[in-house]
């Protein structure tokens, strides 16, 4: 018995076909043998794409799935979620692809195309991938003049992603007594007392490295506190009269204050009594 091949080159990739065979001779034709199932199979779209999100200064990773079949792969990236507006990157054999041209905090969607010797996948379900940057600090604490008793905060703003650590003239700050925000974007100081009068400065860490912000001045000013400038924001007014009230009734009190406002020991109507007369004859 001789087997003689047959190449079907008008097939279109991606279909399907079945095959019959019917033998032929001088007594005539076998009855059709078959059918058999063939065709040209393209790979499968890659999937479980994943794009890195701030992993990395000035790069993004892209891995996928190469289980469909592919011998290679073509990605392609858009800063929109347009395959038609998507630019070809680069042909790899496999992941990791790593993509150096891009920005810091620009959201890059990526595609990737299974191809082998039959064709190419159709573009692949796709991913959103970040990179970080180098982090700058766009706005400084600035100088703060806070009567003694008073209430004296510090704020800085970033580009980028950070962790803070705030510092005065002693070395580093910790939360605790009247610090707080230590390693937020925010140090508050309250109250303020002459111990603490000095330069403040924050430090921010990032994936990137480190900024460290221009130093602002705290200056305490002499003189009494007025005693019904119960938030210590330097000013008497009808927010003081609601901090009163609320921290009266068993609510949060601002920072070194309490509702025991004749210190007596006791939290009654003489102190309500005696913070209403504080309050209406100006300090």
């Amino acid at each position: 018995m001789t087997f003689l091949p047959f190449y079907d080159s008008t097939n279109t990739p991606g279909v399907e076909y079945l095959y019959w065979v019917v033998a032929q001779g001088d007594c005539g034709d076998s009855e059709p043998g078959g059918p058999d199932t063939g065709g040209i199979y393209l790979p499968a779209s890659p999937q479980w794409v994943q794009a890195s999100d701030n992993q990395y200064c000035d790069l993004i990773t892209v891995n996928w799935d190469t289980s469909g079949g592919g011998s290679n792969y073509d990605l392609y990236r858009s800063e929109s979620g347009d395959f038609a507006s998507a630019t070809y990157l680069a042909t790899t054999s496999g992941p990791d692809y790593y993509d150096y041209g891009v920005a810091g905090n620009v959201g890059y969607t990526y595609w990737v195309v299974a191809t082998s010797e039959c064709g190419a996948s159709s573009p692949n379900a796709t991913d959103i991938g970040y990179s970080n940057f180098g982090m700058s600090i766009t706005s400084d604490p600035s100088d703060q003049n806070v009567p003694d008793g008073g209430s004296a905060s510090f704020s800085v703003e970033i580009r980028g992603f950070a962790s803070f650590e705030w510092y005065n003239d002693a070395g580093q700050l910790f939360n605790g007594g009247n610090i707080s925000g230590a390693n937020d974007r925010t140090l508050t100081i309250s109250p303020v007392s002459s111990s603490d009068a000095g330069q403040y400065y924050c430090i921010a860490y990032g994936g990137c490295g480190s900024r460290q912000s221009n130093s602002a001045t705290l200056t305490i000013e002499s003189g009494p506190v007025c005693p019904a400038d119960f938030d210590s924001d330097g000013t008497v007014d009808f927010f003081d009269y609601d901090a009163f009230v609320m921290c009266f009734e068993g609510g949060a009190c601002p920072p070194g204050k309490t509702a025991d406002f004749d210190a007596d020991g006791a939290v009654d109507f003489f102190d309500y009594d005696a913070f209403v007369v504080a309050f209406e004859v100006p300090c």
